[in-house]
């Protein structure tokens, strides 16, 4: 069938939370907080900004419901933490070392660099974190952490009886 030939790397690469991806959300996020953000505060408010819905009646998430949604919080770490890599390898954020640990912050670079993602998907991303920044803008990674605790057994949940429900039709 003509000269196609997928190679396997072709056919791993990742579409949905690439470093790109998270990378961008966070570059959102760092250009609201520009005091910076621990990584656990961005891991919280990164699953704000994808399921805002979860968090808020008001709003509408931008990624779509799945089961079990509240693990990303879990498995979050690294693949931030690859995005953060990226966006300082390009000078896009950078470190900031504070008596309270290690702070990721925003560069000149990386505020420029917003102003040219004009999609929808960046408009809903830019549009959902001035609304974080305002609901969450002043809270503190324990308060961040205890409104995680507080939902994490529902947000996914909805589905648990989907399958129950399902099995009476089969």
């Amino acid at each position: 069938m003509g000269g196609w030939k997928i190679n396997s790397e072709d056919r791993n690469v990742r579409l949905f939370n690439s470093s790109i991806e998270i990378g961008l959300r966070c570059l959102f996020l760092l250009s609201r907080f520009r005091e910076g953000l621990s990584i656990d505060k961005l891991i919280y408010l990164d699953y704000f900004l994808i399921h805002s819905g979860d968090v808020s009646r008001e709003q509408k998430s931008i990624h779509p419901k799945y089961p079990f949604r509240s693990t990303e919080i879990v498995i979050k770490r690294e693949l931030l933490t690859n995005a953060l890599k990226l966006l300082i390898s390009r000078e896009l954020v950078k470190l900031h070392f504070s008596t309270s640990g290690i702070l990721y912050v925003i560069t000149d670079i990386g505020s420029k660099a917003l102003e040219y993602f004009e999609s929808d998907y960046a408009k809903q991303i830019n549009e959902v974190s001035d609304w974080i920044f305002k609901t969450y803008g002043t809270h503190s990674e324990i308060q961040l952490s205890e409104v995680i605790h507080a939902n994490i057994q529902k947000w996914g949940s909805e589905f648990a009886n989907e399958s129950k429900f399902r099995t009476l039709f089969e």
